[in-house]
């Protein structure tokens, strides 16, 4: 698995991703990644309230009410051009096989939610790098913990539940 997010890429990484997915790496591209669009992964600003899955192995245990995001979000999402495949509509997650690999582009950008679509959003995410095998563990790629619930307004955890 290859995660790419928006830092700068060296200068043959586009190269090299490619190389490895067409013999069956997985790419996953975060959003935002300047890379995905060397990859022909064309976005447009959208605006919309949920999103609907299709019955991609890939989103296993998700469902449509896990991208009901209770609020309006405006966000670049994936439009189905040049090979990909939109998995979560409007454009939220698509995919495009390449060679015997896939890429995987998710447009689900916790930074443009508010306090209710983060909850949301925290929860597909999770679910989403679970069912990519990512290693949660401490020492994993994240850089900072990975988190189980996202402190908010709505919902009021009991001191005594240490989840």
């Amino acid at each position: 698995l290859i995660i790419i997010g928006q830092e700068e890429a060296a200068a043959d990484a586009q190269t090299r991703i490619d190389t490895a997915v067409r013999k069956g790496a997985v790419a996953l591209f975060l959003p935002n990644s300047p890379l995905a669009a060397a990859f022909g992964l064309e976005l447009a600003e959208d605006r919309f309230f949920m999103g609907k899955l299709t019955h991609s192995p890939l989103l296993a245990g998700l469902n449509n009410g896990d991208l009901y995001l209770k609020e309006w979000a405006e966000m670049p999402v994936a439009q189905a051009t040049n090979g990909w495949q939109i998995l979560a509509a409007p454009g939220i997650v698509a995919s495009k096989d390449l060679g015997a690999g896939k890429l995987i582009g998710c447009q689900l950008d916790l930074g443009k939610l508010g306090a209710r679509g983060k909850i949301k959003a925290l929860r597909f995410w999770n679910i989403l790098l679970a069912n990519l095998r990512v290693d949660r563990g401490p020492n994993a790629w994240l850089l900072q913990p990975a988190k189980v619930w996202e402190e908010n307004e709505f919902e009021k955890m009991p001191r005594y539940m240490l989840w």
